[in-house]
């Protein structure tokens, strides 16, 4: 997902070749992934190529930082604030990281089964923390 958003934002636009060797090089079903990113709206087909959705990719790419990395790290014992720390550090601008964590936020804390405790209150205190608030509006909350 990372290098999909990498190169939209350099081109603008991606081609069918391009988006099959990416999801190639982390999914051995090529066509069950293009086809939801499809039937998702993550990916929309133009006349030359394919441009993503901004919302679809956001929730999109909120999902994989909670199922993918923290959930997994969680799994594995692992440090949740240096996973998180890592995984946001591909994100250029502050709006595209308080979007990514407000979409895991708000899967995690809608989910059944449940995320674990430790999951949600990373991510709830970083998505807090990246807004800016003052000490006192932050313990308020």
């Amino acid at each position: 997902m990372k290098e999909l958003a990498a190169r939209y934002i350099s081109s603008r636009s991606l081609q069918l070749r391009e988006v099959r060797s990416l999801i190639g090089e982390f999914a051995s079903d090529i066509e069950a992934i293009l086809h939801d990113l499809r039937s998702e709206g993550v990916l929309i087909e133009t006349g030359t190529g394919y441009r993503l959705s901004a919302e679809r990719f956001v929730l999109g790419r909120g999902l994989y930082l909670l199922e993918e990395e923290l959930c997994t790290t969680y799994e594995l014992g692992e440090d949740l604030d240096e996973c998180l720390r890592d995984s946001l550090a591909t994100l250029r601008e502050t709006k595209e990281i308080i979007a990514c964590l407000r979409a895991a936020v708000i899967v995690a804390l809608f989910s059944d089964p449940l995320k674990p405790e430790a999951v949600i209150d990373v991510l709830v205190h970083e998505w807090l923390r990246s807004r800016n608030l003052s000490d006192t509006d932050f313990q308020e909350i």
